[in-house]
């Protein structure tokens, strides 16, 4: 029953008097009346008198009623049942849903019942609470296990109708979220864990990740990272093999080491021709494995030339022409062939056969095309260059006819207006894009600037109008121009790339630069950087990403690989890859750590919804981003609740100490009823509310007053009383 207390703002005898004097007043008032009434209207109208005068009394004495409630609440003890994908296989001890409905059966739970409020929850990648009704409908279908946010749930609220004990059914295998061991000590609650399932793992062999180049030089050797993971096969030795087709290209051995162990693996080989090839990693199998279905992984590579044939075509001989043939011929990657005109438009090698063009990979022009070319010379390497998307490198030097560069000057950087066969001498220095995102500098140390040491080089007086869509990469002092002028220009057009010199004299570059370290391998560098970047299919951006697998399971972290290269195509080892995966209004974040040779690997939190998710790595060099690759990733009920399905004891064990609680074995879950009732927190909780009600603040006070002085008045009126 509810205390009911009330107080007053003045002694108790006081509000007696003031009450009978209030009463006395209301008598005498109605005692006699003019007109007479009735004895029956009169008292009534005296109550109401009476009534009024008390209320205000007590409106004035400002009484206090304090209501007191005690309520009693049993303990609370909630049950939480792993529903995922690994409880519903069948081990050596038997059916794991099996066992998990005999426990719920168990009679120690009826006897807990009996002074505890039991409560039962279903949890994978979520968790919901479920009725003792429907224990028995349980799917065991959930994609993923959550052990941790399953806890936290129920630890979220404090106070009376919270759990007061928690006992949880499962493998203690988690495979969405956090750890659970992680700030077990801070849940402040004892959590009783009963373990599912088998204590040993399946015998088995698997290829678990496979890291590959997507992009390799046919000739060069590229490696190949293998992970293996073994089970039960101590001692034992497999044969890991790389294949292409029937064609062992390369092998290992491996001795397999005892428990559960991931061994890593290199590998290498040697692609051959061009296009997109596919390569197949084996490992022998072994007698007792699970399944020999991932013993096996094939992965795809593109393979390019590792031969470029470069064309030359010079206006006339110049030490350029020179210096730019013998450097490039000596990069093993290139195979160089150089025609120079003649005055009278002919070639000093011989005739220019169409077929040598329609071979070449990248053409060069040296002061070309001149007066003296041809009109159908120009035709037709233009026609070719068209129809193969042929890169080209073009110098405009003294020899250079702008009137004959025809339908080349569609694609060109830049128009060439007020030309002029003087020549001023000028310093280059790259701009800030160059500087950034580097298509030409050679790599040098920190604190190094080549071009600063270059010697000067010469430059046409004529002015360069540049297109829009044009690249500035070096600018150049000219006397008469009031800022920089652009000297080094690049454009990419209906997937064809064009780089513009308006330099000669660059032969300098070389020959004068031997002395100063910086600056010896300068020339050699640039060209190379130029001739990849021209050749560089525009298709492959500086970054190649792909998800480490085909389709991902609900929660499962998403793991991606990306490969970076700078404008040269060359790998670079020191950026920062970041991924992004976006799903409807959920935005997941990871970065990609480096493994060498341009690669990156790392992985972002799971989804926990099936289908398509867009993905986007970038890649950044000093806070600007120098790339990014984009494409999606799937989401699907995969078996990654299969991949350990070992009843982890060790992690159940470590949880339940750190709370207070205690790991047990199905067979022995009649304890729980005797370790609960040793637990100072699993009591009774009594709880006391109180309740005041102030008349003074009562919105009704008011009104009372109103309708007790209106109903008298009506009386009064209706008797004929003034």
């Amino acid at each position: 029953m509810p205390q009911v207390d009330l107080r007053l703002g003045a002694s108790p005898l006081f509000a007696l008097l003031a009450i009978g004097a209030a009463a006395l007043l209301a008598y005498l008032y109605y005692r006699r009346t003019l007109p007479p009434i009735s004895t029956l209207r009169r008292r009534i109208l005296l109550i109401l008198r009476g009534t009024v005068l008390i209320t205000l009394l007590l409106l004035l004495l400002e009484p206090v009623i304090r209501i007191l409630s005690t309520t009693t609440h049993p303990p609370v003890l909630t049950v939480l049942i792993d529903n995922s994908k690994s409880i519903s296989i069948t081990d050596a001890l038997g059916a794991r849903p099996a066992t998990v409905r005999s426990v719920l059966d168990a009679p120690v739970f009826r006897r807990i019942a009996e002074y505890a409020d039991i409560r039962y929850v279903a949890f994978g990648v979520r968790a919901r609470a479920v009725t003792p009704d429907s224990l028995s409908m349980l799917s065991f279908s959930d994609d993923g296990t959550d052990i941790a946010a399953a806890i936290r749930s129920q630890l979220a609220s404090a106070g009376p109708g919270t759990s007061d004990a928690l006992v949880i059914l499962t493998d203690g295998v988690f495979t969405v979220g956090q750890n659970p061991l992680y700030g077990a000590e801070g849940y402040g609650t004892p959590v009783f864990t009963v373990g599912i399932g088998d204590t040993t793992e399946q015998r088995d062999v698997a290829i678990t990740a496979v890291s590959s180049n997507a992009v390799v030089y046919s000739g060069i050797p590229s490696p190949v990272d293998v992970v293996i993971k073994s089970t039960g096969f101590a001692g034992r030795k497999v044969d890991v093999t790389l294949s292409d087709g029937s064609t062992i290209l390369d092998r290992s051995q491996v001795e397999l080491q005892e428990g559960t162990r991931e061994h890593a693996v290199g590998l290498s080989y040697v692609p051959e021709g061009e296009g997109v090839r596919s390569y197949t990693i084996h490992v022998s199998s072994l007698p007792g494995e699970l399944t020999e279905k991932n013993n096996r992984r094939t992965f795809s590579t593109r393979i390019r030339k590792s031969k470029l044939r470069i064309l030359i075509l010079a206006g006339a001989p110049s030490p350029d022409v020179a210096v730019i043939r013998q450097t490039l011929s000596e990069v093993d990657q290139f195979a160089v062939q150089a025609f120079t005109q003649t005055p009278s438009g002919t070639f000093y090698e011989g005739a220019l056969r169409p077929q040598l063009v329609d071979s070449a990979d990248c053409l060069i022009f040296l002061g070309f095309p001149s007066r003296a070319t041809v009109p159908a010379v120009a035709e037709m390497l233009f026609s070719t260059a068209e129809s193969r998307r042929l890169p080209l490198l073009i110098q405009f030097a003294k020899t250079t006819d702008e009137s004959r560069l025809g339908h080349w000057k569609s694609i060109l950087p830049c128009a060439v207006q007020g030309s002029s066969s003087s020549e001023v001498e000028v310093t280059v220095q790259p701009t800030q894009v160059e500087r950034s995102m580097p298509v030409l500098t050679p790599g040098y140390r920190e604190g190094e600037d080549p071009w600063s040491a270059l010697p000067p080089v010469f430059s046409l007086r004529f002015t360069l109008q540049v297109r829009p869509d044009a690249v500035i990469h070096a600018t150049a002092r000219v006397p008469g121009q009031p800022s920089p002028a652009p000297v080094i220009l690049s454009r990419s057009v209906n997937q064809q790339r064009v780089l513009a010199f308006a330099l000669h004299g660059i032969w300098r570059w070389r020959l004068m630069a031997q002395r100063s370290p910086s600056t010896e391998k300068f020339f050699s560098a640039f060209l190379s950087n130029a001739v990849h970047w021209l050749t560089a299919p525009v298709e492959s951006g500086p970054v190649i990403a792909r998800p480490v697998k085909d389709s991902f399971a609900q929660g499962e972290p998403l793991g991606f690989r990306a490969e970076v290269y700078d404008a040269r195509q060359q790998p670079v080892d020191d950026a920062e890859v970041r991924v992004i995966v976006q799903k409807g209004g959920q935005t997941l974040e990871g970065l990609l750590l480096p493994r060498g040779n341009g690669r990156y690997e790392g992985e972002t939190p799971g989804l926990h919804t099936d289908g398509e998710a867009r993905y986007r790595v970038s890649a950044s060099k000093a806070g600007v981003v120098s790339g990014s690759d984009s494409g999606r990733v799937q989401v699907s009920g995969t078996a990654v609740e299969f991949l350990n399905t070992r009843l982890d004891v060790d992690a159940l064990g470590r949880l339940a100490r750190s709370t207070g609680g205690a790991y047990l074995r199905p067979e022995s879950v009649d304890r729980l009823d005797s370790l609960l009732t040793r637990e100072p927190s699993f009591v009774p909780q009594i709880t006391t509310s109180a309740r005041e009600i102030h008349f003074r603040s009562w919105p009704w006070y008011a009104a009372l007053i109103v309708l007790l002085l209106a109903a008298e008045w009506v009386i009064r009126k209706r008797s004929g009383m003034i």
